[in-house]
């Protein structure tokens, strides 16, 4: 309704609500809810993301305000999610031929290859390319990992050595394709570095999204805890590797996740850079496609961003709202403060002494970007508010403040 959230006397938030019918978005009727009948989480979903600010342009977790709110809200597009058991499962690719195992699988860093062994024993059929980060010497001195690259070999996979997961081009092959790239555990050097982690899953993410084929798709097992995603236990992003953000930065999506169970075999290492194990249970696989395939994700990094505006009388709330959720990567909109000039401190008065006489009022609303269709890392969320802000100053005639 034209103008329904002004004069309200409480904060308003609008998303969109949308269902899915033979592969098409429909929206749907706008979806209201008081605030008493849904959880805050609701609304940001449990994986909100922030990043650092730029000049007039500034991200905040979103926090729920304990004052009476009016909410618009996305129908759920996944129930909970089911998670499978087998640490082997989905090994399989649709092809022209007919279905069957994955043509070619490669797995990077993997320490002592009792992995990738375990893998190619279960599925000899496997076009399996084994890697490790370390040198041979390495792999010789501190895993005695001879006799598995021998057995490897003798099974018909192809074994390479000093291969920087967050460089495949420059070792693996610029050319190289693969169906499914695997990278277990990943982890930097070093405790309590997780900027770095952040670091490593994004480079490989970027590294790897240029190696798969049209069918192909990247798992990556991580540690109870640090993907960061409402499946993790326990549930923190803040405190996360935030994994799906670093695999949006590449044009990725997650689509499903499930236990990680080590297969028969396999032995975890690199504790430390040593030839210790670590806890590999209630660890969980992550899987991702570009986000041009059609897909629908889940988990989805969501980036909110703050703009303030100077407006005049006649400015509706709906007017910016509308302007706002045009864009499909916009999630919600919420207005979350509004004054008027007159109410202003002498001195503050003064700072805005060169604005028109028309703009009397103030507004500042929250913009949250998420999609379960296109990947939006934190730079694209920082780009469509830009642009946002530029469309609101030509269109609706505002002043930033």
């Amino acid at each position: 309704r034209k103008g329904g959230h002004r004069g309200l006397g409480m904060h308003a938030v609008v998303s969109r609500c949308e269902r899915w019918h033979g592969g098409r978005s429909i929206r749907s009727p706008l979806l209201f809810l008081p605030l008493s009948l849904s959880s805050p989480s609701s609304l940001a979903s449990s994986s909100l993301s922030s990043s650092s600010s730029v000049p007039s342009l500034s991200l905040h977790p979103f926090v729920a305000s304990s004052a009476p709110q009016v909410r618009f809200l996305r129908r759920p597009a996944f129930t909970e999610l089911k998670m499978q058991k087998s640490w082997g499962r989905d090994l399989s690719f649709s092809r022209q031929g007919g279905e069957g195992v994955a043509g070619t699988v490669v797995v990077v860093g993997d320490g002592n290859l009792s992995y990738s062994l375990a893998l190619k024993q279960a599925f000899p059929s496997l076009n399996l390319l084994a890697t490790t980060f370390d040198p041979f010497h390495v792999l010789e001195e501190r895993y005695g990992a001879v006799e598995a690259i021998k057995e490897l070999k003798s099974l018909g996979a192809a074994v390479m050595h000093e291969v920087d997961a967050t460089n495949m081009a420059q070792t693996v092959g610029a050319h190289y394709r693969a169906d499914c790239i695997i990278f277990n555990f990943p982890h930097h050097p070093g405790k309590g570095k997780i900027h770095k982690n952040r670091e490593l899953l994004r480079g490989f993410f970027l590294s790897a999204a240029n190696h798969l084929t049209s069918i192909g798709e990247i798992r990556v097992a991580l540690c109870a805890g640090q993907g960061g995603t409402p499946q993790d236990k326990p549930r923190c992003w803040g405190d996360s590797w935030q994994i799906t953000a670093q695999a949006a930065a590449a044009g990725l999506i997650l689509i499903r996740m499930f236990p990680f169970e080590a297969p028969e075999g396999y032995s975890s290492s690199g504790y430390k850079s040593q030839n210790k194990g670590f806890r590999t249970e209630e660890g969980l696989v992550h899987v991702f496609v570009p986000d041009d395939r059609g897909f629908r994700g889940i988990h989805p990094p969501t980036w909110a961003h703050d703009i303030s505006m100077w407006v005049k009388r006649s400015f509706q709330d709906d007017d910016f709202i509308q302007l706002a959720l045009s864009h499909p990567e916009v999630y919600s909109v919420q207005r979350f403060d509004s004054f008027e000039r007159k109410s202003l401190p002498p001195a503050a008065r003064d700072v805005f002494k060169d604005l028109p006489e028309e703009y009397q009022e103030s507004r500042s609303f929250r913009v949250m970007y998420r999609s379960e269709t296109k990947a939006i890392s934190q730079e694209l969320a920082r780009d469509l508010q830009l642009k946002l802000r530029e469309e609101a100053v030509t269109e609706l005639r505002i002043v930033l403040r």
